[in-house]
């Protein structure tokens, strides 16, 4: 992804006055903070049971302290402040598992919406050069059950870039993030497959999103959501709900972005 210093700024420029028409590349993280990403590559983990029902309590508790924002389609963030009681609480339950990392993102998330394809791999003006985007902590706050399934559906491919939506088709091609960027091609994508995506997957699990948003995209794995569990996997692998929508729910959880130093 070592496109020429023109070219990026050029797209930067574009994608931030809102100039949607344009065929929107992944925007590159600096060379060093790549290859630390790419040097990090893991599998997903469900770490089952790692919290307990007391745990569980006490985050349920902070975020009754947590500044509230609304967002579009009625999704609600909590936000917990940095260097936070929270914050070191999910630090030093997971620092066995996944050794030192501090945080580039994250909140408490209740939505009504299921979120679309994207990855949480931060911006290079937050990693300046000192950290990278490392892993994602996912802690469900709801369990998935018969009447109402809950799951978050990891794709095998990844996004070395800065924090994007993957938006292909024209059911987006008005729309316009607030943070990520927002990339209409995919083929700089790791492991991209340049195929149609699997229409008995789509039916089953993904139906909130046009099929062809999907092109290219495969699944690596379909995890189910229990409180209780602790779910971790690479900011860099591409991510999306399950489509819930149906059921008449608000699907509630924590997320933690991690970063880790660069050495």
């Amino acid at each position: 992804m070592g496109y020429p210093l023109k070219e990026v700024s050029l797209r930067l420029i574009i994608q931030r006055i809102g100039v949607w028409c344009y065929i929107m590349r992944i925007i590159p993280h600096s060379q060093i903070v790549t290859e630390n990403i790419k040097k990090s590559q893991g599998e997903p983990v469900i770490y089952k049971k790692l919290l307990s029902s007391q745990d569980i309590e006490k985050i349920l508790d902070l975020e009754k302290e947590c500044e509230r924002v609304e967002k579009q389609n009625g999704v609600i963030n909590y936000k917990y402040s940095k260097l936070g009681i929270l914050e070191k609480f999910i630090e030093e339950k997971l620092k066995n598992q996944l050794g030192q990392f501090t945080r580039h993102g994250g909140s408490y998330v209740i939505t009504p919406e299921p979120f679309h394809v994207h990855t949480d791999t931060g911006k290079d003006d937050e990693m300046k050069d000192q950290r990278f985007p490392y892993k994602n902590i996912l802690i469900p706050l709801m369990s998935s059950s018969e009447k109402a399934p809950l799951y978050t559906i990891i794709f095998k491919q990844r996004n070395f870039g800065q924090a994007a939506h993957f938006w292909r088709g024209e059911k987006f091609s008005d729309k316009k993030p607030t943070y990520n960027f927002k990339v209409t091609n995919y083929s700089d994508l790791e492991h991209f497959t340049d195929k149609g995506f699997d229409p008995d997957i789509h039916k089953k699990h993904l139906a909130h999103l046009p099929i062809e948003s999907l092109y290219g995209l495969s699944i690596d794995q379909i995890i189910h959501w229990n409180v209780g569990d602790v779910v971790v996997f690479d900011c860099s692998s591409l991510h999306a709900s399950n489509n819930f929508r149906e059921y008449n729910i608000k699907k509630h959880g924590l997320t933690y972005f991690s970063s880790r130093d660069i050495k």
